[in-house]
């Protein structure tokens, strides 16, 4: 039978989902954030196949920045970070992800849809 439960451990630095076939990713991912819509945090999961400097930012609508979720370099491996969105208001916002490697070349890029309800 299948786990009911995914498992998430650290490994040197990183972390290991349960059911994967390696400790590392082979690919830049970004994952849809859940719970989406949201009150008032969710979880956004994303994996990093080497080292890379990781920038998750949201924003509103009209495009002003309205949160710093991720802002520094992070470690091979899989990873999630939460944005407590309990200052603003109710609607939707946009989350940009960028992670960059040590040479500068930016490796992914996305943007994903999130809405908020109070």
């Amino acid at each position: 039978s299948s786990p009911s439960q995914q498992v998430n451990v650290l490994v040197n630095g990183g972390a290991y989902k349960r059911g994967s076939s390696s400790v590392i990713p082979t690919d830049f991912v970004l994952s849809a954030a859940f719970p989406n819509p949201f009150n008032p945090s969710t979880t956004i999961e994303f994996d990093l196949p080497e080292d890379a400097f990781v920038s998750l930012n949201v924003f509103d609508v009209l495009g002003r920045k309205v949160g710093e979720v991720v802002n520094e370099n992070r470690a091979a491996g899989y990873h999630s970070a939460t944005w407590n969105a309990s200052g603003v208001a109710s609607g939707v916002y946009f989350a940009r992800f960028t992670a960059t490697d040590m040479n500068g070349s930016v490796k992914l890029s996305k943007i994903s849809k999130l809405i908020l309800n109070k």
